[in-house]
């Protein structure tokens, strides 16, 4: 039994790599901004599905993975950043307070139309940051492609006084609930194996 993983992040690709030995990368690329939901739970968990559905339309006979991570703070939703303004404006939103990060997980197999959704949430807390520790990060360069403008892996302990839940889910894949999801998914597909 195939596994694809649809996604274009490194990060997600290694974190993977601890889950299964074989599995294959495919990059979707989805609107999804033609994600009509304003919960943030439920924003991910459709944009996750949306991008497993986009790949296994060429992959039906694949278990396919989708998944998508948001930040909200004070009910709002931050995606990935316009450009260095509106990255600055949201780590300035989220110094000294706690955050969610939300990834939504979607497997799919399509030749049997079964799929699971779910969701892992983490809280962060980040320290009060200064306008120089925020102009030091964003000089980086690296922060269009990370919900919430940042990626913990790059600010670690700098950044962040606290963190409760999933580390690898701030990262942008919660393997361990992936292997649950996956595992369920061969149960209910027992003909199949990895």
């Amino acid at each position: 039994m195939e596994i694809v993983l649809a996604t274009s992040s490194p990060r997600r690709k290694e974190l993977m790599n601890r889950l299964a030995e074989s599995f294959r990368i495919v990059p979707v690329d989805v609107d999804e901004s033609s994600v009509a939901e304003s919960d943030p739970e439920r924003f991910a968990m459709r944009a996750a599905a949306l991008k497993a559905e986009t790949a296994a339309a060429t992959h039906p006979d694949a278990i396919v993975i989708g998944a998508d991570t948001v930040v909200t703070v004070e009910g709002r939703l931050l995606g990935k950043p316009a450009d260095r303004e509106d990255a600055k404006a949201m780590l300035e939103l989220l110094s000294g307070r706690t955050h969610l990060v939300i990834t939504g997980i979607a497997l799919w197999h399509k030749s049997s139309n079964r799929s699971l959704v779910d969701r892992e949430v983490t809280a962060v807390t980040f320290r009060p940051l200064s306008v120089a520790m925020i102009d030091a990060y964003l000089d980086r360069g690296d922060f269009l492609d990370k919900a919430g403008a940042y990626a913990i892996q790059d600010v670690g302990k700098a950044f962040v006084s606290a963190i409760d839940g999933d580390y690898d889910n701030v990262v942008g894949f919660p393997i361990s609930r992936v292997g649950e999801m996956l595992t369920q998914m061969l149960r209910d597909l027992p003909r199949l194996t990895v």
